[in-house]
């Protein structure tokens, strides 16, 4: 295994973060260690280093956590700053530690904190970075980061949401061939930050008629009302100035609803949503091109939560299993998850919850509109929830730009 010298020469490009920084780390451990086995102190707990060393109770605690804890990386940050390190020093010497002993355990500690400055900036950078490492075991840690993200993404971006929702009704049509559908999205507690800035609601890829490319349609849920511009507007659940929106599409195929720029201190916190059904009707069966049944939300406005509902028709597919896609968006990429490059998806995608059938479990203590609004849309459709499979996947403070959603393999046609 390479390892960087202690000049810090930059690690051989085979060799990986985790395997360079634990080494180095290990060095550290190992010879603070060797100190307090100079001490002869039994164990490394807080009171007994107290009482070996006379040190205040936090640097003791900061020695005992960095010999004790169990991963090497999560142990960096107990490695005391410059002067309780001084300390700890001065008071090992003087009550007899081998002054090599010390001198080793200045040295490795030196050597950790250049590479850290050397390859990485700082240590909050490399506490970030074993966050990534580590997974869902330091998921407090991720949640902290994207929060960071989610305020300065606020001020950056002059605006923010409490909740993006987005639900999904799926249904097998009349003639047991085609697939109907009914979406909702919107922002819940939209708050703008100045004036005369127009807000964008939503964005998907289909246009009113048949899409060549998709085959949707696109119609306004029944009993919503379109506002001028045409976007269908469900006042139900709408409030706050400034609802009249319009709706755009973009070259390469986009639609998007948009709240028009108003006065910040009248506009206040406001709710947008929109509501609408249409048709796929080739999207039953696995095909070269459409091997998956997904569902994606763009995440275009920093918010807290994202709350993603999918109901689907027992008779379309029979029991599945959606799996969660999480995918940066900086290069618009693709709204087909299985088009999208490795290097596209984030690895802290949330699990997707299957609640059984029907509607029951459809309460949100995050969002409470959630369940309101998807009761609505059940009696707007005049369906039976019963034979509805629902799926759920929530994200607190999901990344901008990004991408989440969920999707399930598609089975094979008849006869295949």
């Amino acid at each position: 295994m390479p390892v960087a010298s202690e000049s810090g020469t930059r690690p051989r490009g085979d060799a990986s973060f985790e395997l360079v920084a634990s080494a180095r780390l290990s060095s550290v451990r190992a010879s603070v260690s060797r100190i307090t086995h100079g001490l002869g102190v039994p164990t490394v707990g807080v009171a007994e280093l107290t009482r070996a060393l006379g040190l205040d109770k936090k640097l003791a605690w900061q020695i005992s956590n960095l010999l004790s804890e169990r991963d090497p990386l999560r142990s960096a940050r107990f490695i005391p700053g410059p002067q309780p390190l001084k300390r700890f020093c001065e008071a090992a010497r003087a009550r007899g530690v081998a002054p090599e002993v010390i001198t080793q355990a200045q040295s490795d500690i030196r050597d950790f904190q250049r590479f850290v400055t050397r390859h990485l900036g700082d240590e909050e950078t490399f506490e970030e970075i074993v966050a990534c490492h580590r997974g869902s075991g330091d998921d407090s840690v991720s949640v902290r980061m994207r929060k960071q993200l989610f305020q300065a993404n606020s001020s950056l971006l002059r605006g923010r949401a409490h909740a993006i929702v987005r639900t999904a009704v799926f249904t097998l049509d009349e003639a047991g061939t085609g697939i109907s559908f009914a979406i909702v999205r919107g922002l819940v507690g939209l708050l703008r930050y100045s004036d005369g800035r127009p807000w964008r609601l939503s964005s998907v890829r289909a246009t009113e008629g048949p899409n060549p490319r998709l085959g949707m349609h696109l119609n306004p849920l029944p009993g919503i009302a379109r506002q001028d511009g045409e976007v269908p507007i469900w006042k139900e659940f709408s409030r706050g100035v400034g609802l009249d929106g319009y709706r755009t599409e973009t070259p390469d195929g986009y639609i998007e609803d948009w709240v028009p720029a108003s006065p910040v201190g009248l506009s206040g916190k406001m709710d947008c949503v929109t509501a609408e059904c249409g048709e796929l009707p080739n999207w039953r069966y696995r095909s070269p091109t459409e091997p998956y049944h997904s569902i994606t939300s763009p995440v275009q406005t920093p918010c807290e939560w994202i709350v993603m509902d999918q109901f689907i028709d027992e008779r379309i597919w029979g029991e599945v299993k959606p799996e969660s896609i999480l995918l940066t968006d900086v290069r618009q990429g693709p709204e087909r998850p299985w088009h999208a490059r490795p290097e596209d998806r984030l690895d802290f995608a949330p699990e997707v919850e299957s609640l059984g059938r029907g509607i029951d479990a459809v309460h949100c203590v995050q969002v409470p509109m959630v369940s309101e609004l998807t009761r609505a849309m059940f009696h707007q459709l005049g369906v039976e929830a019963e034979r509805y499979m629902h799926f759920r996947l929530m994200l607190q403070y999901p990344p901008v730009p990004s991408r989440v959603g969920m999707a399930h393999e598609l089975p094979e046609a008849p006869g295949c």
